[in-house]
């Protein structure tokens, strides 16, 4: 019996066939793709729809059923390959445990593993004694990092303790620097031995040198500048290491004497009194002439070394060139005597510059 009616899909119109059951069941769909429930309901419900027995009389086409148990095809055929893929790996695995030793394996990783358990604890208590080594190493660098703290504090103390020494010193050493830059430009002579004159006298360290009828200048100011003289020309003669061929000069200060090289034993006064003027005038004024001597003999000297070395007033044979004046004492003339005199220490005064100058040039 056939009848005329539209398809649920499509809506074209399709023939009815009797048939007593649906063309698939819906349970086995389900067996197949457990997955894919929702789709398979899809399918039973169109299923129903085709059959005869729905009470809703709703029909299906060929080609929607077709389109329909398409794609349900593929993926029971995938569904299959998984099935039997998983079922060799299965079937591998069974094979490979029934293979193995279950008990001789699992003994042996369970003694390597507390092989290597007991391995880790040796090592932890080395580590451990090592770790205690290095604390210990540890805390007593601590103890010498203190202790080097300690002394470099000290150290650095006694650094800035040197340093304002050092600073101290350095500042006296320039001081004495420029002190001695100020004596070396001072004449020391100069000022130890200061000739001058004072009206006719000539003066030596402020000690008048020559007496006058108008002024009676006591002997002993006159001995005292005799010895000044002396010392004056013995400190030239040592600063410049000459030593006199002729005479031996000794200064003794007010009583300072002069003796000749060849006869030392006879030495001749350079002072006098009034007691005893008479009595020694004659030795008194060859003392004199020798030391005139003397005087000319550091000129020549000095002279060898600066040939333009020239003295103020001129000796020559014990005497001055000026007026032929020589140094000798006289009761009735003592006013040449105090002229002669007055030479000397000009002359004396030049030796001073030339020995200076040339020691320290």
């Amino acid at each position: 019996m056939e009848d005329k009616s539209r398809c649920y899909y499509c809506k074209i119109q399709v023939s009815l066939v009797d048939s007593d059951q649906p063309l698939i069941s819906s349970n086995l769909l389900q067996d197949l793709l457990p997955y894919n429930s929702e789709k398979i309901v899809e399918i039973d419900r169109v299923l129903l729809l085709a059959s005869k027995s729905h009470p809703s009389q709703q029909y299906v086409c060929l080609n929607c059923l077709e389109n329909l148990f398409a794609p349900i095809e593929k993926e029971t055929d995938l569904a299959t390959m998984n099935k039997k893929s998983l079922e060799e790996h299965l079937n591998l695995f069974k094979k490979e445990l029934e293979q193995q030793t279950p008990d001789n394996s699992d003994n042996s990783l369970i003694l390597a593993l507390e092989q290597k358990l007991q391995n880790l604890k040796n090592e932890s208590e080395i580590l451990a004694e090592e770790l205690l080594k290095h604390e210990n190493t540890l805390s007593e660098l601590k103890k010498e990092e203190q202790g080097y703290w300690i002394d470099a504090n000290k150290t650095e103390m006694d650094l800035l303790l040197f340093e304002e020494g050092h600073s101290e010193v350095t500042q006296r050493l320039k001081i004495a620097e420029d002190e001695l830059k100020y004596l070396s430009s001072i004449n020391v002579l100069n000022e130890l031995f200061y000739i001058s004159t004072c009206n006719q006298f000539g003066t030596i360290s402020g000690l008048r040198l020559g007496r006058l009828d108008s002024d009676m200048v006591t002997w002993d100011e006159i001995n005292a500048a005799w010895g000044h003289c002396v010392l004056l020309l013995s400190t030239l003669f040592r600063m410049k290491g000459f030593v006199s061929a002729q005479c031996i000069l000794y200064p003794l200060g007010n009583c300072s004497r002069i003796s000749q090289v060849h006869d030392t034993e006879k030495k001749y006064d350079l002072f006098i009194t009034d007691p005893s003027f008479s009595k020694n005038l004659s030795k008194y004024n060859l003392a004199q002439s020798l030391f005139l001597d003397v005087i000319y003999e550091l000129s020549l000297l000095l002279e060898a070394e600066c040939p333009r070395l020239s003295l103020p007033v001129k000796i020559e044979n014990r005497m001055f060139k000026v007026n032929t004046v020589e140094i000798k004492l006289d009761a009735g003339n003592k006013e040449a005597w105090t002229r002669g005199l007055k030479y000397m220490l000009q002359d004396l005064k030049y030796l001073i510059y030339i020995c200076v100058k040339e020691d320290y040039a």
